[in-house]
């Protein structure tokens, strides 16, 4: 499936649905954690924290939540219970 590649920021970003709700997904191959989501997009899909791991960044280590995305679909392939950290 052809995705519509656009920029965020400076990165190159696709379109998602993450637990049913459309987004927009920046692809990043330089992050080194697990698939990022924002704490606003956790919250409104209520996913709750599965626990904490340190995470490395801009401004140094830090705790990240773990969390479990229960459906994921990126260009027609959706992926089930996605771990992934909460930003």
């Amino acid at each position: 499936t052809e995705l519509l590649i656009t920029e965020h920021a400076g990165i190159s970003a696709v379109p998602v649905i993450a637990a049913g709700k459309q987004v927009r997904a920046d692809f990043d191959l330089g992050n080194g954690s697990d698939v990022l989501i924002s704490k606003a997009l956790a919250n409104e899909l209520r996913l709750k924290p599965a626990g904490l791991e340190p995470a490395g960044g801009i401004g140094g280590a830090k705790l990240r939540e773990v969390v479990f995305l229960p459906r994921l679909t990126i260009a027609g392939r959706t992926f089930t219970q996605v771990r992934c950290n909460v930003d």
